[in-house]
């Protein structure tokens, strides 16, 4: 079942349903977000984010419902940035890449795909790294007949960019963790170094502070000398929150640039559930 679980429509009611003005897709195996940015401008227009049981491979019958619910997608848009926050991705150093290699490694660590076609960006974190992805063919056949003038990109490569070109990263060991609809995505950086990044279904907190404290063991990391960062769809009032607060000392919430947000988004839900969605906005 496809839920609008969050919606603000700003003045976009009142525009042309033709207009210049940029859309951002942001999916993920178990939502799918929307945002529309005023042409020439930083401001959001409109947001919409969308939660479903995770999709193992038909994409059609998920579009086909929240395209049914979306008031955003009763509009065209002229330029749309479409960002993958899918768990198939490994990142290659630039100067090791080939197309080969790149099905290779993904091959390797996720075991074989069908119906999977392979995309990459490249960008920068220390050295020139390239961040292959698989994405499914019947989402990509979506993305293709249904947005105009597409930029694709895969969700980790704009948040590391983001986090390792941040002038007020901690120093020392910095844990990033992002709650989605059943998913977790973690982020270990030390000494503005990146450790790992991976994404991990979870059902329940049990799930959650299970891979977090192996992800902690294996690198020799102890919880009182982290700095953790979370952001994304978890309340303070939930066990989850309750096993991390207990866990590290040093935690804080991620924040959210109000001046661009829409206000009634700012008065009624906490900063950190909407920051993984703006945060990466170019």
């Amino acid at each position: 079942m496809v839920e609008k679980s969050i919606s603000s429509y700003g003045d976009l009611t009142s525009q042309s349903p033709f207009n210049s003005d940029k859309l951002v897709v942001n999916v993920g195996p178990t939502y799918m977000c929307f945002i529309v940015r005023l042409h020439g401008k930083e401001e959001i227009a409109a947001f919409e984010l969308f939660e479903f049981d995770k999709v193992l491979d038909n994409w059609y019958d998920v579009f086909y419902n929240v395209k049914n619910q979306s008031k955003i997608l009763d509009r065209s848009y002229n330029h749309t940035t479409v960002l993958y926050n899918m768990p198939e991705s490994v990142l290659i150093p630039a100067e090791k890449y080939s197309a080969e290699s790149a099905s290779d490694f993904l091959t390797t660590v996720f075991g074989e795909h069908f119906n999977q076609l392979i995309n990459t960006d490249t960008f920068n974190i220390n050295e020139p790294v390239v961040n292959a992805y698989g994405i499914k063919r019947s989402l990509f056949d979506i993305v293709g007949s249904n947005f105009l003038m597409v930029e694709a990109r895969h969700y980790y490569s704009m948040l590391l960019n983001v986090l390792l070109h941040d002038s007020v990263l901690p120093s020392g060991t910095f844990l990033r963790l992002e709650f989605y609809k059943n998913t977790l995505v973690l982020v270990l950086i030390h000494e503005r170094r990146l450790q790992l990044v991976q994404q991990y279904n979870i059902t329940n907190a049990d799930d959650m502070l299970y891979y977090v404290l192996s992800v902690l063991e294996q690198y020799r990391y102890k919880p009182s000398e982290v700095q953790l960062e979370v952001a994304g769809i978890i309340d303070t009032r939930t066990q989850d929150y309750d096993f991390l607060r207990k866990l590290f000392p040093h935690i804080s919430f991620d924040t959210l640039n109000t001046a661009i947000a829409l206000p009634e988004l700012v008065e009624q839900y906490p900063a950190h559930y909407l920051s993984p969605f703006f945060k990466v906005l170019a």
